[in-house]
């Protein structure tokens, strides 16, 4: 009871909402990743749940679930292995970034597995990204999300457990240079549409920090914007639960490669 009240009276502060309603078995809960479709290659490392908590190989199909920029259902694509671990290769999707998650389903093939299947899943994974066809990947893990899927097809069965916020201004401790151009994506888990203010450090022409831009961005979609030059700390205003943009940066003289991170 005393915990139940505590999140009723925090529910401003908290990044799931505050009183959900039970979910139903065997349902994949995904964290929300992000496609680049201008680069040379995406791919996603997918865990086989089940198998892991076997110990042993289990046939699984993964199923990777994509949203334009503005939130709306563009495609799928599955995946059917055995393996503990698969690295899936994205084909293009048409999309310069979009947004996916990931969900699995597994075949009743013994009634141990079937007890399994029931389990809620919670997805991370892991996305790889690839800036030229001579480049080396760089990868992330999955950062935020809550979005709830039983395997249907529809979109009615998607959840979004994620909710917005008290207002807040977040400064990662990463320190960007000059030499940098930064491609920061935000992406929103919530149900409802949410703004993003990317603010500027202060500099010795401007001696307050300045807003670079404000980004509005839909349900299940990722706004992006690209920094040139920037030396010092961003900061974000925002509603978002948990606002980590996900980080691209290459350097001004050598635009062969990337970093990628959350900050």
């Amino acid at each position: 009871m005393k915990a139940a009240l505590g999140r009723i009276r925090y529910r401003a502060y908290l990044p799931y909402t505050t009183l959900p309603m039970p979910l139903a078995e065997g349902v994949s809960i995904s964290d929300q990743f992000l496609y680049r479709g201008d680069i040379a290659a995406n791919r996603f490392v997918a865990e086989n749940t089940l198998a892991l908590l076997l110990g042993e190989p289990l046939e699984v199909t993964h199923r990777l679930i994509f949203f334009d920029a503005e939130g709306r259902h563009l495609c799928e694509q599955s995946h059917l292995t055995s393996s503990y671990f698969a690295t899936i290769q994205i084909e293009p999707i048409g999309a310069a970034y979009a947004t996916y998650v990931h969900t699995t389903s597994y075949a009743k093939s013994s009634l141990l597995v079937e007890e399994l299947r029931s389990l809620q899943r919670h997805h991370r994974g892991y996305s790889l990204y690839k800036r030229t066809p001579d480049s080396v990947f760089a990868a992330v893990h999955g950062n935020f999300g809550g979005i709830a899927t039983d395997g249907s097809r529809t979109m009615a069965r998607h959840r979004l457990l994620a909710r917005h916020r008290s207002p807040f201004l977040y400064t990662p401790q990463h320190r960007f240079s000059k030499g940098d151009v930064v491609w920061l994506y935000v992406m929103n888990s919530c149900s409802s549409r949410e703004s993003v203010e990317v603010i500027l450090p202060a500099t010795g022409q401007e001696p307050e920090p300045r807003i670079h831009t404000s980004l509005s961005i839909p349900s299940l979609g990722v706004g992006r914007c690209v920094l040139d030059g920037v030396d010092g700390y961003l900061s974000f205003r925002s509603r978002l639960p948990m606002c980590r943009p996900l980080v691209f940066v290459e350097r001004a003289d050598n635009r062969h490669h990337f970093d990628v991170f959350h900050t």
